[in-house]
């Protein structure tokens, strides 16, 4: 099954589902955050016929408020959201994160199970509308790790909901929160669950939960954490923390370098990207990006060509999709640029666009904060946009579109969970 083989180059995976797939379209889970390969990449296609034809919508359900996008795996659809009061200073049970399962083909509730949450946390910046859980889910075989904004993990049967192990590591370990929660979308990496809790990440036993290994206190960022493999075939974590990338060793969480990336609030959410022995990395709030070296951590250039406030970007062919502005500005000052990221120089730039993003097959998915749904075409030639309808209601942050076996599922922070069939 999909999510048994996480490390399998993708032309691998284009192998294996040659043999043992008999049908003229691939059908892909997306058992974790960004998919089966964390890239935000599919090989299954999409209608382009927008506005002509319109997605069918097969269900929808309410999830409560959140950024957690869907996993997709063994027939399941598996969320996070949260239900309740968004205020910081009471303990009132009514308030609850709560991990939902659905028949990912017709939408019928399988289980759910949830837990004592808090809507927004003490310092957050605004008026709780980023309350909820941010990171998630993660399928693995028959399990389902989850994240809180608290640093609640939960480890849970993904059959039937039941809970196997829970650690608190805001309790236990005693790491700082970010002003937003914790926000990075656990990570499968050999029989650990790797979190975003601490400056440089912690590891946890994924059979017992117990802690293998686990980094300053120090407050984290807000992005994923990231596996990259060198040209030699070493590995390395990547952690974005308050102040600085972190590289650290897979095995014991030594870290191997760091490099200062102080962003305002703190707002380091976009993942790293590696590119041969490179890491992109780019922040908003006027940060911009920079190409730092996966040996040493030394910067190879800084530059304002991208500055991406929480879009996870795209790389395919050389060229660098992604989203520069501030999320929460009008659409006008925001845009979708396509860059060499290791030359630094901009193939092209399309104003007046904001969202999320991914690639289905040689096609971007583009979810914006307007509602609309837009497919173009993947080209560092020019944007060429082949469809285009309006599906949801405006978000000013929306979560992550995720496509699965021909059903692509958009989620909203107020907790609406659309399955629309997008199959050309």
């Amino acid at each position: 099954m999909a999510h048994a083989i996480p490390f399998l180059t993708r032309a691998a995976f284009r192998a294996v589902a040659v043999i043992f797939v008999a049908a003229p379209l691939l059908a892909e889970d997306w058992p974790q955050y960004r998919g089966i390969h964390r890239d935000g990449v599919t090989t299954e296609k999409i209608a382009t016929t927008f506005p002509t034809t319109r997605p069918r919508e097969v269900w929808q359900a309410q999830v409560g408020r959140g950024h957690a996008a869907v996993s997709i795996a063994d027939g399941r659809a598996i969320t996070i959201g949260y239900s309740g009061k968004a205020n910081p200073l009471k303990n009132d049970p009514t308030n609850r994160d709560t991990v939902f399962c659905f028949d990912a083909a017709t939408g019928k509730e399988l289980w759910r199970f949830d837990y004592a949450a808090v809507g927004r946390l003490k310092d957050e910046p605004g008026n709780g509308g980023y309350d909820g859980p941010h990171a998630t889910p993660l399928i693995l075989k028959d399990r389902v790790y989850t994240l809180s904004r608290t640093g609640k993990v939960h480890c849970l049967d993904a059959a039937q909901g039941t809970l196997l192990w829970e650690r608190d590591l805001g309790a236990d370990d005693g790491a700082k929160l970010p002003e937003c929660g914790f926000a990075g979308s656990p990570l499968a990496l050999d029989d650990s669950i790797i979190v975003s809790v601490g400056a440089a990440g912690t590891a946890l036993d994924a059979a017992t939960g117990k802690t293998r290994w686990k980094s300053s206190p120090e407050i984290a960022g807000y992005a994923a954490p990231t596996l990259v493999t060198d040209t030699n075939g070493v590995r390395r974590l990547l952690f974005f923390g308050y102040k600085e990338l972190s590289a650290v060793d897979p095995a014991d969480g030594k870290q191997l370098w760091s490099f200062p990336w102080p962003t305002k609030w703190g707002a380091n959410a976009t993942d790293p990207v590696a590119i041969g022995d490179s890491i992109f990395i780019t922040a908003a709030y006027t940060r911009g990006c920079a190409l730092v070296d996966l040996a040493t951590g030394q910067p190879r250039y800084q530059s304002k060509i991208m500055a991406s406030h929480c879009c996870p970007p795209i790389f395919r062919d050389g060229a660098y999709y992604g989203f520069s502005g501030y999320m929460n500005d009008e659409p006008e000052n925001n845009s979708l640029a396509c860059i060499d990221p290791i030359k630094g120089t901009e193939f092209w730039r399309q104003t007046g666009m904001c969202g999320q993003i991914m690639l289905a097959d040689d096609n971007l998915v583009i979810l914006l904060t307007t509602g609309d749904l837009v497919v173009a075409r993947a080209t560092a030639k020019a944007y060429e946009e082949l469809g285009r309808t309006h599906i949801l209601d405006h978000d000013e942050c929306p979560v992550p579109p995720v496509l699965a076996n021909s059903r692509l599922y958009l989620r909203t922070a107020k907790g609406l969970l659309r399955c629309l069939d997008v199959s050309p």
